[in-house]
C-alpha cells in the first residue's frame, strides 16, 4: 500500500512540475520521452523475440536428439521388412517359374508319354516374306479346263483291267 501512495505523490508533483515548466523545456522533455519510451519498447520487443528464438531452438534441438536416437532403429525395422518381403517374392517367383516349367513339360507330352510336337513361338509365325504375292497366285492360264480332265480312255487302269 505505500507503495501506491508513493506513486500517486509522485504523480502529482511531476503533473504540476510539467504545468509549471515553460514550453520549451517541456518540448524537449516530451521528445526525451518519447525517445525513451522507444528504445525501451524496442529493447523489450527484441529481448522477447530473443527469448521465443532461444525457446524455439532448444525445443529443435531436443527433437534433433530424439530424432537421433529413434531414426536409425525405425530404419533397421523398414529395412528387415524390406528384406523379408524381398526374399518371400523371390521364393513365390522361383515356385512359379519350377509350375511353369512342369506345366510345359506336360503339354508336350501325350498319353502315352512321348514328346509332342513343340507348341508354336514367336520364331515359327510366318513373316511378311513368306506370304504369296500377287505373282505368286495362279492366272487363268493354269486353272484346267473342261477339256484337261481324263476321260475314261486316258486312264490306263481302267483299260487294261477290260
Amino acid at each position: 500500500m505505500p507503495n501506491k501512495m508513493v506513486k500517486k505523490a509522485a504523480g502529482a508533483v511531476a503533473k504540476k512540475a510539467i504545468e509549471k515548466t515553460p514550453d520549451e523545456i517541456e518540448d524537449k522533455a516530451k521528445d526525451k520521452l518519447k525517445d525513451k519510451a522507444h528504445e525501451m519498447m524496442e529493447e523489450k520487443i527484441t529481448e522477447g523475440v530473443q527469448d521465443k528464438a532461444d525457446q524455439a531452438a532448444g525445443k529443435l534441438q531436443q527433437v534433433k536428439e530424439k530424432n537421433q536416437e529413434v531414426v536409425p532403429e525405425v530404419a533397421d525395422k523398414a529395412t528387415d521388412k524390406m528384406q523379408g518381403a524381398l526374399l518371400k517374392t523371390r521364393d513365390k517367383l522361383g515356385q512359379v517359374k519350377e509350375a511353369g516349367e512342369a506345366f510345359q513339360e506336360k503339354i508336350n507330352k501325350d498319353e502315352s508319354g512321348n514328346s509332342k510336337k513343340k507348341i508354336k513361338g514367336v520364331q515359327d509365325i510366318k513373316s511378311v516374306q513368306n506370304i504369296k504375292g500377287i505373282s505368286n497366285i495362279k492366272s487363268y492360264n493354269d486353272i484346267k479346263h473342261a477339256s484337261d480332265i481324263k476321260g475314261v480312255e486316258d486312264n490306263k487302269s481302267t483299260l487294261i483291267d477290260n
